[in-house]
């Protein structure tokens, strides 16, 4: 049988609250891009999406639930503030684009597609491990 080591099941608190680089091997729309990420777990994230629900209108809300599209939008906002640390390789029209303007265009409602690729990056971050099972196994 498989012997299974804890490490493998301990996540790097430390890579998810940083930030790190996730590219098309763990979330294959990102193509060339490479986008260092913090994860949707980090007590930074919990806060921040603490704080932006508990702001919610009460006419935002049906049966004290957020509304879909307000939901979206604070979504929207953590993924631009705080998730998105750094981003290579995307363009807009053939020009390459900044960090910052990305950051910028998650804000936007037409680039709702970019907001699901950058959140599966960042659940790619929760997913982050203290060690890999391959390392594990060599180590025994």
């Amino acid at each position: 049988g498989l012997i299974l080591d804890l490490l493998a099941l301990k996540k790097d608190s430390a890579a998810i609250d940083e930030g790190r680089w996730i590219g098309a091997d763990e979330v294959p729309g990102l193509g060339d891009v490479r986008a260092k990420m913090r994860g949707l777990t980090t007590q930074a994230a919990r806060d921040m999406f603490s704080a932006k629900h508990r702001r919610v209108d009460p006419r935002d809300r049906i049966d004290g639930n957020i509304k879909a599209d307000v939901a979206a939008q604070i979504m929207r906002e953590v993924l631009s503030e705080l998730l998105i640390v750094e981003i290579e390789g995307f363009t807009m029209g053939g020009k390459a684009i900044e960090t910052a303007k990305v950051r910028d265009l998650v804000l936007e409602t037409d680039f709702d597609p970019l907001c699901d690729l950058l959140v599966q990056a960042a659940q790619a971050v929760d997913r982050t491990r203290a060690a890999r099972q391959e390392e594990v196994a060599k180590n025994s």
